[in-house]
């Protein structure tokens, strides 16, 4: 069901899933355990009224943030609060110095990582930091041509050469050297109220994965 990623419409074709009804206009509001079943409270939001559904099970599945405001909604005798971690991204360039052979221009590019590490070193954080390599692919080029002000026509060809001689690293630390949100309910409104905790961590840890990368390329 990758493709159900970009239309909706394709997933609720597909012979697996003719079991699905689709609600439009429906946000559900509040989930009610029973006994043997789950009361779901739906709203419209072009109406004040509520209507209601029983199931046996329910899965919640629209994302972090809605479904941790529906939780809190729902049970806030049982739950006043949720951590809701982050996993710090960051990017930085790698130039390739030396010789390297002329770029062929027939090769078929993608936008895909080819390489992929872990920095496991307690000396620089007790968890693992993931980085993930990429080497020459259009969006270099077309990124290029962009900040260098000049007509396509001119820019293109350096901007290959450019490319041809770069890559990109796309780095994750691990959700406990990364900031955090605390999301509550704001008192008797029902909206989702949050509060970021920055880490003062990962700004030394970048620059620790940087030395790191700047050894390995002198080896």
């Amino acid at each position: 069901v990758y493709d159900a990623i970009f239309s909706s419409r394709q997933l609720l074709r597909s012979p697996e899933f003719q079991d699905i009804e689709y609600l439009p206009g429906r946000i559900v509001d509040k989930l009610e355990e029973g006994r043997d079943t789950v009361t779901l409270r739906l709203r419209n939001p072009n109406a004040p009224d509520f209507t209601s559904m029983a199931a046996r099970r329910v899965v919640l599945a629209c994302g972090p943030v809605n479904s941790s405001h529906l939780l809190l909604n729902s049970v806030p005798e049982k739950l006043r609060s949720i951590r809701l971690h982050d996993s710090q991204y960051f990017m930085f360039p790698i130039w390739l110095r030396g010789f390297r052979k002329p770029m062929d221009k027939k090769i078929q590019t993608h936008s895909l990582a080819q390489i992929f590490m872990e920095i496991r070193d307690s000396e620089i954080s007790r968890h693992p930091i993931h980085l993930q390599l990429y080497s020459y692919m259009m969006p270099f080029v077309d990124r290029i041509c962009a900040v260098s002000r000049l007509p396509r026509a001119v820019s293109e060809s350096m901007a290959h050469r450019i490319a041809w001689k770069m890559m990109a690293v796309q780095g994750y630390l691990h959700s406990r050297d990364s900031s955090f949100a605390e999301l509550s309910i704001a008192n008797g409104t029902g909206l989702l109220r949050g509060t970021v905790i920055r880490s003062n961590r990962i700004e030394p840890l970048v620059c620790q994965v940087l030395g790191t990368m700047r050894q390995i390329g002198r080896k």
